[in-house]
């Protein structure tokens, strides 16, 4: 049984990785865009989407296979680097075969290096992949989260700096690279197992029962958003899905940054609970309401902002892209209702359940995009949202079939990130479009932000002050894993938090 000290500490360490990750890409992209524009924005994103393509077949290899299964060995660890290593190696060969074809079909001849440059971190990312996954296992977020803030910060250094002297692309190419190689080094430095022989056939086949239909699963849901970019980069071009992909990006740093939570701290602790289905359905109830009465107004804030975030950070040239992040930020919110889906099913040993959902939501998701190209970028972004709705249904109807769960159960753990949305909605809205009307876009977002962040954290406290208490109390004390009451603890293990 995972302890409440353990848990609480592991949370806070996972967060502060997940801030660290998102919030540094976020700002490392935000200047890169306003230096590149639209076009060579747009062109790094296609390297780098299609790189993210294929890392989930390296670094997810057999990520969640270690950390689901009950007992590994060094034989386990052994068979799971030197598979990653070889199908790593594979890829970066193809990379390099392809790129030159690739730049003639999307007619950007600056594609073919920059892909071939990029490929070569799906080496490095194979090995994070196995070492992560070990300190994953041991709810050791520390180690993760200070590897992530060395990389993180020397990479956006590094991306800022050759953005500012002209490099354009390969800014973003070299962010991800530095990026990739620290984060490597830090793991191998602070890895609690390393390679001790070649690979054994029982170990990797044990793997590889899991591992097998969970890639299959994360290869389709993980690489849709990845593959549906890519689409739209070949029907708009770069400059049309520049707007695009800043758009998913923008949308994508709240939404990764709880999913990153979900992943990195749901499984293992899901894990714990797979033979007690009562347990499980009652934490995936209060983690799922946790998530969304602090993502939901999140992404609501930053629908009704848009305008006034894109003016104030990208620049007048961007503006396009406000109705994109618009739609997009709406279908995240639909999204992050069913975010510990996947989880929980990981955690059951069951990845492949929802494996023809995903291969259905990818074929749904091409043909729109196919279908809708002809009324322009817009209609892009409003199909993949709709999409986002339609899944998120069909993954809590399917969560209520795995688990001892009723569909008023979800109900309930909705109504509070609901009625903060509307609270923080009813602050901001007539701030933007009638109160500040007369200021200048920075000085606009200088008051919305705080005035965000204070509806956000009232509305909160309203309907969830067990959730305000617990936090107040880690800022208060600094060190709550040792000396939290047995009220706040049991909150946390009993699922009432």
């Amino acid at each position: 049984m995972t302890k409440p000290a353990v848990l609480v500490r592991s949370v806070s360490w996972a967060i502060v990785e997940s801030l660290t990750l998102i919030l540094l890409s976020f700002m490392t992209i935000v200047v890169t865009a306003r230096l590149l524009g639209p076009t060579d924005f747009g062109v790094a994103v296609i390297v780098v989407a299609v790189i993210q393509f294929l890392n989930v077949a390296v670094e997810g290899l057999f990520n969640e296979a270690l950390v689901q299964r009950p007992a590994i060995d060094d034989g386990h660890v052994d068979a799971a680097l030197w598979t990653t290593f070889g199908v790593a190696g594979l890829l970066v060969l193809i990379c390099w075969a392809v790129a030159g074809p690739a730049a003639f079909a999307y007619g950007e001849p600056r594609l073919a290096p920059l892909i071939r440059a990029a490929a070569v971190g799906l080496l490095f990312s194979g090995y994070s992949g196995v070492q992560s996954a070990m300190l994953r296992r041991a709810l050791d977020f520390r180690h993760l989260a200070m590897r992530t803030l060395v990389a993180r910060l020397v990479s956006c250094g590094v991306a800022l700096t050759l953005a500012f002297n002209g490099y354009g692309a390969w800014s973003l190419i070299a962010q991800y690279l530095t990026t990739a190689l620290l984060g490597a080094l830090a793991l191998w430095y602070w890895s609690p197992r390393t390679i001790h022989r070649m690979p054994r056939y029982a170990p990797l086949l044990e793997l590889l029962r899991f591992a097998v239909p969970w890639l299959a699963n994360e290869v389709v849901q993980t690489n849709l958003p990845r593959l549906y970019q890519v689409l739209a980069a070949y029907l708009f071009g770069p400059f049309q899905f520049g707007l695009l992909g800043i758009a998913f990006r923008i949308t994508d740093t709240l939404r990764d940054l709880i999913g990153h939570i979900a992943t990195n701290v749901g499984l293992p602790v899901f894990a714990r609970m797979q033979h007690d289905p009562h347990r499980l359905a009652q934490q995936f109830v209060a983690a799922t309401s946790t998530i969304c009465v602090i993502a939901l107004p999140s992404l609501a804030a930053l629908a009704i902002c848009a305008p006034t975030i894109v003016r104030a950070v990208l620049g007048d040239v961007w503006l396009p892209s406000v109705p994109l992040i618009q739609i997009l930020a709406l279908g995240a919110c639909a999204a992050l209702t069913a975010t510990f889906s996947y989880t929980v099913f990981s955690a059951l040993g069951r990845p492949a359940l929802v494996l023809p959902l995903s291969i259905l939501e990818m074929a749904t998701s091409v043909a729109l995009l196919f279908a809708l190209s002809r009324f322009g970028i817009t209609a892009a972004a409003l199909a993949w949202s709709l999409r986002q709705v339609l899944s998120a249904i069909v993954l809590l109807a399917m969560c209520t079939r795995a688990m001892p769960l009723r569909p008023v159960d979800i109900m309930k753990a909705l109504w509070r990130p609901i009625l903060v949305v509307l609270i923080i909605s009813a602050v901001l809205w007539p701030m933007d479009q009638m109160v500040l009307v007369g200021l200048a876009p920075v000085a606009r977002l200088g008051v919305l932000a705080p005035a965000g962040c204070l509806a956000l954290i009232l509305g909160i406290a309203l309907v969830r002050p067990d959730l305000a208490r617990l936090v107040m109390m880690q800022i208060s004390i600094g060190k709550p894993a040792r000396v939290m009451p047995a009220s706040i603890a049991d909150h946390v293990t009993a699922g009432k938090f």
